[in-house]
C-alpha cells in the first residue's frame, strides 16, 4: 500500500490522506466537501509514503 493525498477539485484547500495498492491507478472519488458544504470530486495530488 501507499499512502496518497487527496485534494478537492472546489479548489477549497480541503484534502485527506488515504491509502491505495501501489500498483492500482490513481484514485479519483466523490465525496462530501465540509467547506464547499457539497459533494465534490476529489483527485489524487501527491504520494506521501509507503505503508
Amino acid at each position: 500500500y501507499i499512502l496518497v493525498r487527496m485534494k478537492s477539485a472546489a479548489e477549497t484547500g480541503y484534502c485527506f490522506n488515504v491509502r491505495r495498492l501501489r500498483l492500482q491507478e490513481k484514485l479519483v472519488m466523490l465525496k462530501y466537501d465540509p467547506i464547499a458544504k457539497q459533494r465534490v470530486l476529489f483527485t489524487e495530488k501527491r504520494k506521501i509514503r509507503s505503508i
